[in-house]
């Protein structure tokens, strides 16, 4: 390699001087490179003694010769992936294996270190000894067999699909091809193949589409990083239509173990209810479409209806009797319950059809504009009307105002007749896991808690859910107007802020409602 005499003869001599002095073979190897500076080969630079006992070629016949020429058939030994991967990571490698060394006939086990050196690799062979590895084994033998029965017995148990494959490696030391060489028997019973079908046979001449697979790009990640692998793949071809979970590991440098569990149910089951979700909502969208349509047109006739009653009433009153001008009374006020009810309706649609993007809202605003749309009947009844200063909340302002109208209106109309109603709002801010009601997610968020609460008739506690179902009533619209949608409204309106609305009462004892929204 150098010229005899030079200062880098004499340094590699004394290299070579100091390896000789280790208890363990010691080789020492420089890349060679492509033009594209990928690693294509190796060349020796020096080996000890021990190492020319083991490779059975002298350091003479070696030191400066190409790693390939000496060990022909050394890019199918284990070993040489290990070692340019080493070259070309840096990360040392160091791991107890079963060596061949072709040229001086021997093998066996040895403490196997490849460190990055210099420009290359220094490779170091530690032998085991073979007297102790023969007693152990003797001494093991009968537990050995017992262990490697009861394996094979899991495996036949086992309900998932498990796999031990050996890596194949090109001239690179790149992902080749897989070699089945372990299997449970459950394979068979997910329509894959039998254990006989695959053991000592290569996936690529199985399943030869697998290379264009998640699968085979799963396998070349493992083997890069080392990271263990979970992905679902669907495979529909080589005869196999399944869909699979598939969980590998990376056991040693070339072992992968390969655990997977059939879902095509699953999938199926996942797919049809995706379709029929799809359906709903689009079924939704018409009824909703539906109901907006309903409601706009049914208000023409309505007006007309009264207008009517209104011209019959104004002119042929005089000649009508008491029943008559009864009957033109009862006509007009159902059509105006009618009325209210498709504009309550249509206000319900729109909750669904027409949303806006959330933003801040100034939550005071939106209760003093409650105050003036409701003015006349708090002045009309007295009512006191307590509104603290109040921060702003995430939603859509139209719809935060349809829904504290709805409450404040709800309690000013069930109000005591006997005492002066007073209506008290508050607010304060809690956690999840304070609000009283069923699946709050996740618990550990903050919410604005805005109660709206009254000294007004209250109502049994048994009816808490049924109040906020659409044209459900407690008191009849002769006693109570209404209907039946307003508290339908409001929950509605919290449903779409991903909030919550409760209610708490007693009869004679008022009631409170409380609005919890996401702050």
């Amino acid at each position: 390699m150098f010229p005899p005499g030079t200062e880098q003869q004499q340094g590699l001599s004394l290299l070579k001087d100091t390896l000789n002095l280790a208890n363990h073979g010691i080789s020492l190897y420089e890349t060679v490179r492509d033009d594209d500076n990928q690693i294509v080969d190796f060349r020796v630079v020096a080996m000890n003694h021990l190492a020319e006992q083991l490779h059975g070629v002298s350091a003479e016949q070696s030191e400066g010769r190409l790693v390939t020429a000496i060990f022909p058939a050394i890019r199918s030994h284990p070993n040489w992936a290990r070692t340019i991967r080493v070259a070309e990571t840096g990360l040392p490698f160091h791991e107890t294996v079963f060596t061949t060394f072709p040229l001086a006939h021997t093998d066996g086990w040895f403490d196997l270190s490849i460190r990055p050196w210099h420009t290359g690799v220094a490779i170091t062979y530690q032998p085991l000894r073979a007297d102790l590895g023969k007693e152990t084994t003797c001494q093991q033998r009968p537990q050995l067999e017992q262990q490697a029965r009861l394996f094979d017995s899991v495996l036949d148990q086992m309900l998932n699909g498990l796999l031990i494959l050996k890596v194949i490696r090109d001239e690179k030391g790149q992902l080749d091809d897989v070699e089945y060489v372990r299997a449970s028997r459950s394979l068979e019973q997910h329509g894959v193949a039998s254990v006989e079908q695959l053991i000592g046979k290569r996936m690529r001449s199985l399943y030869p589409h697998a290379t264009q697979t998640e699968i085979w790009r799963r396998y070349q990640a493992l083997l890069e990083t080392g990271t263990p692998q979970r992905f679902e793949e669907y495979y529909q071809a080589d005869g196999l239509d399944i869909w699979m979970d598939i969980s590998l590991t990376l056991l040693d440098n070339d072992t992968i173990l390969s655990i997977y569990q059939p879902i095509s149910e699953l999938k199926r089951y996942q797919q049809a209810l995706e379709t029929q979700n799809q359906l709903l909502c689009r079924t939704n969208e018409n009824l909703q479409q539906f109901a907006y349509v309903a409601s706009h047109d049914l208000q023409e006739p309505l007006r007309k209806i009264r207008s009517f009653g209104d011209i019959l009433e104004s002119r042929y009153s005089p000649v009508l009797d008491n029943d008559g001008s009864d009957l033109i009374r009862r006509m007009q006020s159902s059509a105006a319950r009618m009325t209210y009810l498709v504009q309550d309706l249509l206000t319900y649609s729109r909750l669904t059809t027409h949303r806006q993007p959330h933003a801040p809202v100034d939550l005071g605003y939106v209760m003093q504009r409650v105050r003036l749309e409701l003015l006349s009947e708090i002045e009309k009844a007295s009512i006191r009307l307590v509104i603290p200063e109040l921060p702003p909340v995430p939603g859509d302002s139209p719809q935060l105002f349809q829904l504290f109208f709805g409450l404040v209106n709800n309690a000013i109309k069930f109000r005591k007749s006997e005492s002066p109603c007073e209506i008290t709002i508050s607010h304060c801010l809690v956690k999840g896991a304070e609000i009283p009601a069923e699946e709050v997610t996740p618990i550990s968020h903050t919410y604005h808690c805005i109660k709206v609460q009254d000294n007004g008739i209250g109502f049994d506690p048994v009816y808490t859910n049924r109040i906020f179902t659409i044209f459900q009533r407690l008191h009849s619209k002769s006693k109570y107007p209404g209907t039946g949608i307003g508290l339908a409204i409001c929950k509605k309106v919290v449903d779409n802020h991903n909030g919550y609305l409760t209610a708490t009462s007693q009869p004679g004892a008022g009631s409170t409602f409380a609005v919890y929204l996401p702050k």
